[in-house]
């Protein structure tokens, strides 16, 4: 009877250690993901934001730590290229510009991503819901500047300076808008292969007195990506 008994608590236990392996492997376990994340697809801009830009191919690289309740904490940049740009004004020393969107545009910053799993299988899969913060810029040509050429950077006073738009070099016509961005999304993750949708959301114009409130903010991006 002591035989039996014992028998069945170590049978016990084994079932209950497998399915605590099974379940940390398959679900939730995160050790074995690839560091570098390699992202490529479209950014579509949305509202007000979408009579400057036309839908413009997007990329990015993300390096990825495990953090606390095997969660993922995703570092780095997604960028993108402006296509078809459309005029609008900016205002700079009390006077309207005519510009457009030149150059490369996106963020920089941070992706907290939840780890759910969807079962066993040959293939590991899951599901992360990605909330991501940074900081997000949108590059313009300044029409300023080549009409005063031979300025450089000219002092402005400081009632006049706006310290959320960037002059990117000083050598070239061009100037960026800066914010901050947030965003919320969903990545299927089959194997090293992850399929990834988000919506981002950078107001170019709170934060900017050379562009108006209604600038323009929203975008969804969607992307394929590879975990290596």
């Amino acid at each position: 009877m002591k035989k039996l008994l014992i028998i069945l608590i170590l049978l016990t236990g084994a079932r209950a250690q497998a399915q605590e392996v099974f379940i940390d492997s398959t679900i939730t376990d995160t050790t074995a993901y690839g560091r570098v994340v390699i992202e490529a697809g479209m950014r579509f801009p949305i509202g007000n934001l979408a009579d400057k830009i036309s839908p413009s191919a997007e990329f990015g690289a993300w390096w990825r730590t495990r953090i606390a309740h095997n969660d993922m904490l995703d570092a780095g940049f997604s960028l993108y290229i402006p296509q078809n740009p459309q005029e609008f004004k900016y205002t700079f020393r009390g006077e309207a510009y005519p510009t457009e969107a030149v150059g490369v545009s996106g963020m920089v910053g941070l992706r907290l991503c939840k780890v759910y799993g969807l079962g066993g299988g040959r293939v590991k899969k899951s599901v992360e819901w990605v909330s991501s913060f940074g900081y997000a810029f949108f590059v313009y040509y300044d029409e300023y500047k080549d009409r005063n050429p031979g300025l450089g950077i000219e002092p402005v006073a400081p009632e006049e300076d706006d310290k959320n738009t960037i002059t990117l070099f000083s050598d070239t016509y061009a100037r960026g808008l800066s914010t901050f961005h947030i965003g919320q999304g969903l990545r299927l993750n089959v194997g090293r292969l992850s399929f990834y949708a988000a919506y981002n959301f950078a107001p170019y114009g709170l934060l900017s007195n050379n562009v108006p409130d209604n600038f323009g903010s929203h975008s969804v991006s969607v992307a394929v990506q590879v975990r290596i």
